[in-house]
């Protein structure tokens, strides 16, 4: 069991045979309710059975399948996909129409803020990024689990890069080379609407124009109408202030800044109970629950005097975090020797911190980089244990287990920290 509680555990693996093609995962062999997970397509006893041994038949109960290589070689890589950092975001903010007013548009302004929460915004693409092997991104999410987070790329045809440059609105335009970087897309989008005339203003994703296709839109921040109030073609009326759309750019068709190794210093769950091998113990480590947390130390190559130029980021979310919500700062050098040969430093200030996205309670001005026997890491406003920790992996029992989530107290093993530079 890696995560959550499963009524009867698995045992068995249905590989197809023959005419009844698909997969079961389920206790017995017999049709019944030991069922976890299926995708069957025979009719008869098993239809209807699959979810942790619920009937499953509305189409909102998923599966999602991953590989991990275990072998000592591998690099094990971040499930999730944080937001970037904030230079190639373009659009972070509330999805809907009654957000989109209240939101500066690409049409309208370089940059801008909206009313409804500060921490959201909009900027064009800079003239000074090279748009050779550019893809834009499109990442929705949503605190309440009404929106099922995902997130899709595609290379910008001239009519989009034309809106997210300088704002010329031409209508709808065809998404080329789309795909699905992460997550479950419900309907994979194919068109991106740019604006139209007069107050019929941006912007849409989804498949097209049309009365028939409204429910299909994968995100909008479209202020014209509430038609296309839907997210991953999810339901509609998504005004909440929950559901979140993210647009930014990778360059050479690189994935997300966060989502690859090198970038990746921690990926795993906050708190005493899940710490495992940390920057003090190993140059890089995987926990023993769950292969997909893992830690890496900063490259070798890198020196102190390179510590000015790096920005590291720290995002938390799930469980207890709330929203989600990311910070970024400048490494001193003690700071830095503990992310790159675990030197430990104890209590140190974060440098020129700031927030990224989302919002932090209390916005962390410390980091305890180790000290001798106690290991793991605490990003805090205060040196005092308490409720103002922002994240943490801290191995020693005490006043600080349990703390570590945007100021809530966290021990589910649902909330996630990753930390990038």
């Amino acid at each position: 069991l890696v995560s959550g509680t499963v009524d009867d555990m698995p045992t068995l693996i249905y590989a197809g045979a023959n005419d009844k093609r698909g997969w079961i995962f389920s206790k017995t062999t017999a049709a019944g309710a030991d069922v976890f997970a299926s995708s069957f397509t025979f009719a008869g006893a098993w239809e209807g059975y699959g979810c942790n041994s619920a009937v499953a038949n509305t189409g909102f109960e998923i599966a999602t399948i991953t590989w991990t290589d275990l072998s000592p070689t591998a690099a094990p890589t971040a499930t999730l996909s944080p937001t970037p950092a904030t230079h190639n975001v373009l659009f972070y903010g509330g999805l809907g129409s009654g957000r989109a007013n209240k939101m500066s548009r690409f049409s309208q302004a370089a940059e801008g803020t909206s009313s409804v929460d500060p921490s959201w915004f909009m900027k064009r693409l800079g003239s000074d990024v090279d748009t050779n092997g550019l893809r834009i991104h499109v990442k929705v999410e949503d605190a309440t689990g009404a929106c099922v987070a995902a997130e899709i790329s595609f290379t910008p045809s001239a009519a989009i890069l034309d809106l997210l440059t300088d704002g010329t609105k031409t209508g709808w335009a065809e998404l080329l080379d789309v795909r699905a970087e992460n997550g479950v897309v419900a309907v994979m989008p194919t068109m991106f609407f740019t604006g139209g005339t007069g107050s019929n203003t941006e912007w849409i994703v989804g498949t097209g124009g049309g009365v028939s296709r409204y429910s299909e839109c994968f995100a909008s921040s479209y202020s014209h109408a509430a038609h296309w109030n839907y997210c991953n073609a999810g339901p509609s009326s998504l005004n909440s202030d929950d559901q979140i759309g993210t647009i930014f750019y990778t360059l050479d068709n690189t994935p997300a800044p966060t989502s690859y190794r090198g970038a990746t210093l921690f990926h795993g769950a906050i708190g005493q109970t899940y710490a495992f091998q940390n920057f003090q113990h190993a140059a890089h480590a995987t926990s023993a629950l769950n292969s997909q947390w893992f830690m890496n130390r900063l490259p070798d190559e890198l020196v102190v005097g390179d510590a000015p130029n790096i920005r590291i980021h720290v995002a938390v979310e799930g469980g207890t975090c709330g929203s989600p919500a990311e910070i970024a700062f400048t490494p001193n050098a003690a700071t830095f020797n503990y992310f790159r040969d675990g030197t430990w430093g104890g209590w140190q200030t974060l440098q020129d911190v700031e927030l990224v996205s989302g919002t932090v309670d209390d916005m962390p001005t410390l980091i305890y980089a180790g000290a001798n026997d106690k290991r793991g890491w605490i990003f805090s406003k205060t040196t005092a244990a308490g409720a103002d920790v922002f994240a943490s992996s801290f191995t020693f029992a005490g006043a600080w287990e349990g703390y570590g989530c945007n100021s809530a107290v966290a021990n589910t093993g649902f909330e996630i920290a990753t930390i990038t530079w």
